[in-house]
């Protein structure tokens, strides 16, 4: 009844599905709880199975608890909506449904004004933020000051955090020393030197693991591309692509069709959808067919491995030959590799927006790849 009324306005067919989850268990313990006695010897159902059984001697009422809870419950419910901004608490509780239990003046308060006053979330952001991602409530002010003290030592702008946490405010969340650190450490181990511009630009950093995405994904681009650390500096979003599934099958495509790695940057060849990046950045005139073609190939040839890690993979880029891919569409590259020419002048698409346009200026104006500071 509680979370169907006015102060929840949650839908009757919504509040069923909620109380079988496991991280309703919390919720239900605090409002309908039940005390049971230990195994006693004896009881037995006909089955022969034991049992427990309520003990009247321990059964204790708790309806006054109770009643204090669910005030708390509604004095919680009513700050997030109208002192907070909440437009959506059902949402909100469906997310977090412990965020009910939480107190509004001990604990829910300290955060938003922590929020509001340090971070500098504005009036509009702040409820959006919070509905987006309800957990951080339940984090304690002295947590997340800990994760800015950290940030700001690493040489991030006070004035760019309310971006960061916008963009990401499960890192208010994490570790410091288990789980930022580690990151930093190895972004400045690659030669990253402006550590808190690199993480302003991409915050989710902060949360991948050093050993399953970062190092993997670094070791494929100096080995097999052989770049150096400025081209994850002009391009921090390389780390958030999926190596398996986007930036490997991709290399190896310009590798097989015999286009030189170094030259094309990890922003051309990643920021752009599959058919746009066989047009723009592989030169194909097809439509993308060709490339889709060669995606169920190196797909297939995965699955055939049983999966493979990045190691094996990163290997298996490096020692492709152009048109060497065993199993490739009878209409793909030509044995021959054709110079890939600029593309024709299109009405909704200015020639010089084009990738393939600028190919041959990449390939002689080495200011294109003139390392920027970070």
């Amino acid at each position: 009844a509680f979370l169907s009324s006015d102060a929840v306005r949650m839908t009757v067919d919504s509040i069923g599905p909620l109380l079988r989850r496991k991280e309703c268990s919390v919720l239900l313990d605090a409002t309908a709880p039940a005390e049971y006695s230990s195994l006693r010897k004896g009881m037995l159902t006909d089955g022969g199975v034991a049992v427990r059984i309520p003990d009247p001697n321990k059964l204790v009422s708790r309806s006054e608890d109770i009643s204090n809870i669910y005030r708390r419950m509604r004095s919680t419910a009513s700050f997030l909506r109208f002192s907070v901004g909440i437009t959506d608490l059902s949402k909100v509780v469906a997310s977090y449904p412990r965020v009910l239990l939480l107190d509004s003046l001990g604990q829910v308060s300290p955060v938003v004004s922590f929020l509001r006053d340090d971070i500098g979330l504005d009036q509009e952001t702040l409820p959006k933020m919070i509905q987006a991602f309800p957990v951080i409530l339940g984090v304690s002010v002295t947590e997340m000051r800990s994760v800015t003290d950290y940030l700001i030592s690493i040489e991030v702008k006070a004035d760019s955090l309310p971006k960061i946490i916008r963009a990401f405010p499960a890192v208010l969340t994490m570790n410091v020393r288990s789980k930022m650190k580690p990151v930093v450490e190895y972004l400045r181990s690659i030669g990253v030197v402006n550590v808190g511009r690199f993480i302003t630009r991409i915050p989710p950093i902060l949360g991948y693991s050093v050993e399953d995405e970062l190092r993997p994904k670094w070791r494929f681009l100096s080995y097999v591309c052989e770049c150096d650390f400025f081209e994850v500096v002009r391009f921090p979003a390389y780390f958030s692509y999926p190596l398996e599934r986007v930036i490997a099958p991709r290399y190896h495509y310009l590798k097989i069709k015999g286009l030189p790695l170094q030259l094309v940057s990890a922003d051309d060849v990643l920021r752009y959808g599959d058919k746009d990046f066989a047009s723009m950045v592989a030169g194909d005139q097809d439509g993308g067919k060709r490339y889709a073609q060669f995606l169920k190939i190196w797909r297939s040839k995965v699955k055939e491995r049983g999966g493979m890690t990045a190691l094996q993979i990163t290997d298996m880029v490096k020692k492709a030959r152009p048109n060497a891919l065993g199993g490739e569409p009878s209409n793909g590259v030509s044995k021959n590799r054709r110079r890939i020419k600029p593309r024709k002048q299109q009405t909704q698409r200015p020639q010089s927006t084009t990738i393939a346009n600028s190919r041959n200026n990449r390939f002689t104006d080495p200011n294109i790849f003139r390392p920027t500071a970070i």
